[in-house]
């Protein structure tokens, strides 16, 4: 009886170590899932492809190392359309204590045309029932925004006698108001690789940035934020307060803060700067996002900064920030 009961003993021990260490593994997994799915790491579950067509028309050595030089993951396919680039997400996700991972093909459908081949068929009318035959293929709920990049028009116009501008404008705005296809003018390999990783970042983030606006509503912040007696937690508040302004994400409000270091010293600047010079000063404060050689500058906005000149300034209680 003795020995049943250390059997029984050392059994319910092992499950228990077998059981801590199952936790252990899905903690793991889980936190490397999260680790590859951080918006900073969005190259790293990215994935370009380029149609072998169109490798073959732009010089696909120039372009294929222009794009792997900057760091994005490309590769060639014969099985997207044609003179095509698309991409394809990765997510991560725990599942026990392994990571799963599952490709999510991106609404996106960048066509790469030659400038004389546009000029050919605008001056035919063809032009849409060629993008139209490209996008029919997909159906409805997957049905992905078309760019249309129309590479090396200085040199058609350098060897065409007649070009009718404005017939190749008009039509192109058609196409941009009736079939929602905007276009972009390029003339070189290097400008279609620049295009092509700007794309693929704003793809990469912009999951990202969905469930940021899903996640923060006014009134509650995205996480509890405490300040301690000696006031460490501050900065983090008033970074948190200004993301309740509409339009004011937290890159903006971490630059406001910045300048700003707290509310009072926002609100004593805009009570003595009059209005025009005030919204001027704050939507010329330069926000920037991510690091190194892929970090971006752009500025707060008039809009926003309108925004926050009204909810500092305002007396009227029921003044409506629009």
């Amino acid at each position: 009886e003795y020995k049943s009961y250390l059997r029984a003993r050392m059994s319910a021990a092992e499950a228990r170590r077998l059981q801590r260490e199952r936790e252990r593994g899905a903690k793991q997994a889980l936190a490397a899932a999260a680790k590859g799915m951080k918006k900073e790491n969005w190259m790293g579950y990215m994935r370009t492809i380029l149609s072998k067509d169109l490798v073959d028309d732009v010089g696909g050595t120039e372009l294929i190392t222009t794009l792997q030089h900057i760091g994005l993951k490309c590769e060639t396919s014969s099985d997207v359309p044609s003179k095509s680039i698309t991409y394809i997400r990765s997510e991560f996700r725990a599942v026990g204590t392994d990571v799963a991972t599952s490709e999510i093909n991106e609404p996106e459908l960048l066509l790469v045309y030659n400038a004389e081949h546009v000029y050919e068929r605008i001056t035919l009318d063809l032009l849409d029932l060629d993008i139209k035959s490209v996008t029919k293929h997909y159906t409805s709920s997957n049905s992905p925004q078309v760019t249309l990049f129309i590479m090396g028009l200085t040199k058609l116009s350098k060897s065409k006698k007649k070009i009718d501008r404005i017939k190749w404008e008009e039509y192109l705005l058609k196409l941009q108001l009736e079939e929602n296809v905007a276009h972009h003018v390029i003339e070189t390999v290097e400008e279609l690789s620049e295009h092509v990783q700007m794309f693929c970042k704003a793809l990469g983030e912009r999951h990202h940035k969905l469930r940021e606006q899903k996640d923060l509503y006014v009134g509650c912040f995205k996480r509890p934020l405490t300040v301690d007696k000696h006031g460490h937690g501050l900065y983090q508040v008033w970074v948190a307060q200004l993301q309740e302004i509409r339009s004011v994400t937290d890159a903006t409000a971490q630059a406001l803060a910045e300048a700003y270091p707290s509310p009072l010293l926002l609100w004593q600047y805009l009570k003595e700067t009059p209005q025009d010079i005030a919204v001027e000063s704050i939507s010329n404060i330069p926000v920037r996002r991510g690091v190194g050689a892929l970090s971006t500058t752009r500025k707060v906005g008039r809009e926003a900064a309108r925004r926050i000149y009204q909810c500092f300034t305002s007396d009227n209680p029921n003044d409506g920030i629009k």
